[in-house]
């Protein structure tokens, strides 16, 4: 998820595809389950917190480099 203040029409570039996952039963669709989205959720936001905003011209940058983090999580100090 991206912040509340970036409206949809700017989020639709960036994800290429979006899971609609249900907090109802079913919780799984795939590899999508409630609770991975709503955690990946929460660090996301908290590390934008720093940031102080993003300007929309840059989200798909600051996206990859959540990513990057996320994906390589031992070699953050």
């Amino acid at each position: 998820m991206v912040p509340r203040s970036i409206g949809h029409s700017h989020i639709q570039p960036v994800l290429s595809t979006h899971q609609a996952v249900s907090a109802r039963k079913p919780r799984v669709r795939g590899a999508f389950h409630i609770q991975n989205v709503n955690a990946y959720d929460s660090r996301l936001k908290t590390w934008m917190i720093r940031f102080h905003g993003v300007a929309t011209k840059y989200l798909k940058n600051y996206l990859g480099w959540r990513r990057l983090l996320e994906r390589y999580r031992e070699l953050t100090p």
